[in-house]
């Protein structure tokens, strides 16, 4: 049974155009979906329980440090379940993913796993779970860590759509059960902090990143948690506790600040960490999607008597948006007696200052043996405009009784990412039967990032005045993802005209998490549409003697809101009436507009009486009636519109055009 499910998942992907290896590649051997490059793996448990939680192991981990491989990042053998998601829908708590009986996540409520995990296109897995009338969708890859510039971080996504047709109030939470190597409790280093026990941060109080490992003297694995970023939706809260409390709290927990990180219950270490998105309302049909990130921290170690652990990101970019770059620094005394007059220093290149945190030189004083520091500073250009270099960046410790140490690390500085817009409509149009042609007409776009930088999360949105809109199945707003340097994206909408003449304008408006929003307009020239009531043949090979033939009687461009009266002359000797019905303009939907089917006598040449009104009709375009003749004999003939009275809404009439109806019969 399961190899039929597989064999079916593959031809419905393919089907669609993603590109899916086999998936027993993927599975290793305890059973677990797994994807993996040479810095780190993502597993995640394809259940019956658990589904869709996951895990990380560090694989090569850092190539300058044998110490980190083949070790955990988050606690997952032999398969993931402490680890899990909440979402919170309209104060109701649900846990993503497959049911469970286990203690984390066993008190919440579970949907249906509408999509089983899956590896698509070799570099991504997703899932998707339906709960409370919202999909939500798992996507779990790889990215480069801001601090060591490999491909060793994973990147947490969460796509939430509300499928109702109520707003719904959706909240978030993520729960990683952090551990390094064999290590289940270390702490948390946010800024100038070594958190060991119970901590909230909230809003503003949240750094760029937090860092985790336990010693600078051999430390196994580093971890990074990002927490803003370009790419990165920044959570409202961000709780460091011990496991156990989250894995029986499914949304609020039992949490005490100045507690330490021994499991609710039970007297080991086991720290986790828990990112919440605040409640917010979501309206029907609308996406929003949460982003983290997890994986290996960056940290230059200099061993010493007093080492020092640096850190900072490889690369920065100084935008409307980033105006300054975190860096960390570490401190340890491995003397065997008190380090005496410590100090530590940071050292900047000209032009940039610290603007929070740590002081640029700070007498420290003593440092017991086996002490431990560290130092966080928020450094800034002291100028707007800074052109793209290499910074070094460099943190001096030093003391009365031991030598002085260095560490130094180096921040390019990229270009921003910039975006450049064109639209574009047709430049002429024509007429076609009282129609303007073509309508509706292909309007395109264009985003190119000139910048250097990747621009994130971009997003188009075309906006039209009275007069224009776009058809049913086209949407005004386009999500085009990430478009890096150098990158192009052309898109298509089609706009329909109703009739409305003039030099129009539409904008297009661009938007991106790194970019300013900008705009662009283009007006399109649309012409006086010819207002009239006309008759044609619908299929003019059928005008042939003994067989049927259709007139069509056909407004054109006279807007909502109209009521009609004519009559029709016929040659009788040429054509026989046999059936009237109504044309698609008298129906709206399922149902059926007013309209008045007159009687006739076939031999007298006159079919008075058509009637009806639009008045349930947005178009002013189409065909009023159908008149099925019976071609009788050859012959020239013609056509007649007779007592045409066409009127607005208000009663007002219409001067028309009237298009009457030579034909020749052969």
């Amino acid at each position: 049974m399961a190899k039929t499910w597989l064999l079916c998942l593959l031809v419905l992907l393919l089907a669609f155009g993603v590109a899916v290896a086999g998936p027993e590649e993927y599975i290793d051997g305890e059973g677990n979906l797994r994807l993996e490059n040479e810095y780190i793996a993502i597993f995640v448990n394809l259940g019956p329980e658990n589904k869709g939680r996951f895990a990380l192991d560090v694989t090569g981990g850092n190539p300058e440090h044998d110490g980190d491989n083949n070790k955990p990042l988050i606690y997952g053998h032999p398969r993931p379940w402490t680890s899990y998601t909440t979402v919170r829908i309209d104060g109701e708590n649900y846990v993503f993913g497959g049911e469970t009986s286990q203690r984390a996540g066993r008190d919440g409520k579970y949907g249906e796993v509408t999509q089983e995990p899956q590896v698509v296109d070799g570099e991504k897995i997703i899932s998707e779970t339906r709960m409370g009338g919202v999909a939500v969708t798992q996507v779990l890859s790889f990215i480069e860590s801001t601090t060591t510039g490999f491909p060793d971080t994973a990147k947490i996504r969460y796509d939430v759509t509300n499928e109702s047709d109520d707003d719904k109030r959706i909240g978030l939470r993520v729960v990683l059960d952090t551990m390094l190597g064999p290590n289940d409790g270390a702490p948390f280093r946010v800024r100038e902090e070594e958190v060991l026990q119970d901590k909230v941060l909230i809003r503003d109080e949240i750094p760029e990143f937090w860092q985790a490992f336990d010693s600078l003297e051999d430390p196994l694995v580093m971890a990074q948690g990002d927490l803003r970023g370009p790419d990165l939706t920044p959570p409202d809260e961000v709780y460091m506790t011990n496991w156990g409390s989250l894995a029986d709290g499914v949304w609020d927990f039992n949490f005490r600040p100045g507690r330490e990180f021994y499991r609710e219950g039970e007297f080991e270490l086991d720290s986790a960490i828990a990112l919440y998105w605040t409640a917010d309302w979501l309206a029907p049909g609308e996406t929003r999607s949460y982003t983290t990130s997890y994986g290996l921290a960056g940290i230059d170690i200099v061993p010493g008597l007093l080492s020092i652990g640096l850190s900072a990101p490889g690369r920065v970019i100084f935008d409307d948006f980033t105006q300054s770059f975190q860096v960390m620094a570490y401190m340890q005394n491995n003397l065997d007696v008190t380090a005496r007059d410590v100090e530590v220093a940071l050292d900047l290149p000209e032009g940039f200052e610290v603007i929070e945190g740590s002081q640029r030189h700070t007498r420290v004083g003593e440092l017991e043996a086996g002490g431990r520091m560290q130092f966080a500073w928020q450094v800034a250009p002291k100028d707007d405009l800074i052109d793209p270099e290499m910074l070094n960046i460099q943190v001096r410790a030093d003391a009365s009784n031991t030598d002085e140490t260095r560490a130094t690390r180096q921040v390019e500085v990229m270009p921003p990412a910039a975006l450049e817009l064109n639209l574009e409509g047709p430049r002429e149009f024509g007429f076609i039967e009282h129609a303007m042609d073509p309508n509706p007409f292909p309007v395109y776009g264009r985003v190119v990032n000139t910048g250097g930088s990747a621009a994130y999360a971009v997003q188009a949105v075309l906006v039209l005045p009275p007069g224009l809109s776009l058809v049913s199945s086209d949407k005004e707003h386009l999500e085009l993802g990430i478009l890096d340097p150098g990158e192009e994206v052309e898109f298509r909408w089609m706009v329909r005209s109703h009739g409305r003449p003039g030099d129009i304008p539409m904008a297009m408006e661009v938007s991106s998490r790194n970019t300013r929003d900008i705009s662009v307009v283009e007006n399109i020239d649309v012409p006086e549409w010819p207002q009239g009531i006309y008759l044609k043949w619908d299929d003019t090979e059928r005008l042939r003697p003994g067989r049927v033939a259709t007139a069509l009687v056909k407004i054109g461009n006279l807007g909502d809101g109209v009521d009609f009266e004519f009559d029709l002359e016929y040659p009788a000797h040429l054509l026989k009436p046999m059936y009237i019905s109504r044309g698609q303009l008298m129906v709206s939907g399922e149902e059926k507009l007013e309209f008045t089917r007159p009687d006739y006598d076939p031999e007298s040449g006159v079919i008075s009486g058509f009637a009806g009104d639009l008045m349930e009709k947005d178009d002013g375009s189409g065909v009023l009636a159908r008149i099925h003749f019976l071609v009788r004999d050859t012959g020239e003939g013609m056509l007649e519109l007779k007592n045409v009275k066409v009127s607005d809404i208000y009663g007002a009439p219409f001067d028309l055009g009237i298009g009457d109806l030579e034909f020749n019969i052969e």
